[in-house]
């Protein structure tokens, strides 16, 4: 098999019967999966931008229809997804440079060091408002694990998450405040994270381009 490479940016690379990690299929099933939810999105903004009456005006899923709770469920899944893709990258890197095998990671300094490893690299590499909503909703609402976090993050981790305004689906695109605390949340467009991310991640990967509109102007 063919060198596969993860990070075209800082030279990550898994090499069949090389790397000291193997039977790494969770890198090809969360590429896929990513590549996936980034297509369905795209669909759905381009449908808005070529039928849609609203188009250019901002609108909140907040009906209880199957698409929009589809929708909301892509920015959950693409959130987690994205950051543990990252984390697995990062993790291959570590252990390659190192020429460690798992059975490094069997003493508590050594873990302790992948862990650091991996979430410098999330933190540099992943938008820090996908970082927060992986932490906040999509990994578990900060609702129902809270801890540190205002009454806005609280109400805003279950509130409604999604929201169109052209080009894109956007989450948290609100700023919501209960009383004198504002949430932590902030917006971020799927499509558009996905296609920035795709020189260093996927350049082989494509979505449908957006009709009739200049990607830099959101």
């Amino acid at each position: 098999m063919q060198p596969i490479i993860l990070d075209h940016k800082e030279n990550i690379v898994l090499i069949p019967d090389s790397s000291t990690i193997q039977n790494c299929h969770a890198a090809q099933h969360l590429r896929s999966g990513i590549w996936s939810i980034a297509k369905a999105i795209r669909g759905s903004e381009v449908s808005m931008l070529t039928t849609s009456k609203l188009a250019g005006k901002i609108r909140f899923a907040i009906d209880n229809s199957f698409e929009v709770g589809l929708t909301g469920c892509y920015f959950h899944w693409f959130a987690t997804s994205v950051v543990n893709y990252a984390r697995l990258v990062s993790f291959i890197g570590f252990m390659n440079s190192n020429r460690w095998n798992l059975e490094r990671l069997s003493d508590n300094p050594n873990q302790k060091k992948v862990k650091k490893h991996c979430d410098e690299y999330v933190k540099r590499v992943i938008p820090e408002a996908i970082v927060i909503w992986r932490n906040k909703v999509s990994a578990h609402f900060a609702a129902t694990a809270p801890w540190k976090d205002n009454l806005g993050t609280l109400q805003d981790s279950i509130f409604n998450p999604i929201a169109y305004s052209e080009p894109y689906f956007h989450a948290s695109l609100h700023r919501l405040s209960y009383g004198e605390y504002q949430s932590s949340l902030q917006s971020w467009a799927l499509s558009k994270v996905f296609e920035e991310l795709s020189p260093r991640f996927w350049p082989d990967l494509r979505i449908p381009s957006l009709p009739n509109v200049d990607n830099e102007s959101c």
